[in-house]
């Protein structure tokens, strides 16, 4: 059987008990035993199972709405990657999504960047971090279109101050959760070095190591799950893991690669470019320390695109052939 997500779902499972076969081969030997057990005392007992966090994580979408149109099979864009989600919250129904940047594009599209965040509305991220394709527009632009939203993004970072006021741009510097019965600490940092193509002039880049330095005593939990999205290059994540030894995940963008590692025993992550791929992250405990295990998943042409979505995408270019932008 296959879901939205392409994944092969089990038809059905089943135990075996072996203590109920060794009392049918043994029956006159179990009676002894019998009685001298309370029946109200459990025959074994087995540890809880560790808690797992489903972590769903897109990057570098770029405003592809609905069709990368990168090859025959893959076919990538918001649009499917909504019904992917879909499917996923059926499975891990209380999963974790966030996104590392670049979720705008890299050109001054405003309808087109305007519709992007549209859909990423409703698709029930807990972070988005702001990369430099977000400044696009301009703060100001990012501002007022999340405010029309009926669901305002959750946008976040602990680095980007307006050059006017020393303003935060994002309205969280950090977002704290609850992922069952892990405390999340999630963190939003862009690198300088990013903006390279996009225009910084109304912004002030705070460094990421004086920004993780600030937040440092209240987002260290050591109970719980630290998660920084970055928005730089792998080797720079990999410093900041070095300096910040407290950090358990990097989520990263703007590299536009598809790549997961482990370092000294934090995960890093990127899913790739204009949703071809989004990545799911689980996370349980192992002792003191995390596991990961970490998966790719395709977003494939013959994944029957989120409808509402599709149908927003197909009156913007409509609109569009009448000369809009």
């Amino acid at each position: 059987m296959e879901n939205a997500a392409g994944l092969n779902a089990p038809l059905f499972s089943f135990s075996f008990c072996r203590f109920s076969f060794a009392f049918f081969l043994f029956p006159f030997a179990f009676f002894p035993f019998l009685s001298t057990c309370s029946l109200n005392t459990p025959l074994y007992s087995r540890e809880p199972p560790s808690p797992e966090i489903h972590l769903i994580y897109t990057g570098n979408l770029n405003c592809t709405l609905d069709d990368c149109r990168c090859d025959d099979e893959f076919a990538g864009g918001f649009t499917r990657v909504l019904a992917v989600l879909d499917s996923l919250r059926e499975r891990h129904p209380g999963f974790v999504l966030v996104d590392a940047g670049d979720f705008l594009n890299s050109y001054s599209l405003p309808n087109a960047n305007r519709l992007m965040l549209e859909m990423l509305s409703p698709a029930g991220y807990a972070a988005l971090n702001l990369g430099d394709q977000e400044f696009v527009e301009s703060p100001a632009f990012l501002e007022s279109a999340n405010r029309e939203l009926e669901t305002p993004l959750p946008f976040l970072s602990g680095n980007v101050l307006l050059k006017t006021g020393r303003k935060p741009v994002a309205p969280l510097r950090m977002q704290k959760i609850r992922a069952g019965q892990i405390s999340l600490s999630l963190l939003g940092l862009v690198d300088a070095e990013a903006f390279e193509f996009i225009s910084a002039e109304d912004i002030m880049i705070i460094p990421p190591e004086e920004a993780l330095r600030a937040l440092q005593a209240e987002a260290n939990d050591p109970a719980g799950l630290q998660i920084l999205l970055f928005h730089g290059s792998w080797q720079r994540a990999g410093e900041l893991l070095r300096q910040f030894p407290w950090i358990d995940v990097v989520v990263l963008a703007h590299n536009q690669r598809r790549q997961f590692q482990v370092q000294s025993g934090a995960a890093l992550a990127e899913c790739g470019s204009e949703g071809e791929y989004l990545g799911r992250l689980r996370i349980t405990r192992a002792g003191d320390s995390w596991a990961f295990e970490n998966e790719f998943i395709p977003i494939l042409r013959r994944i029957s695109p989120n409808r509402d979505a599709q149908r927003k995408v197909d009156d913007y270019y409509r609109r569009l052939q009448g000369g809009g932008k």
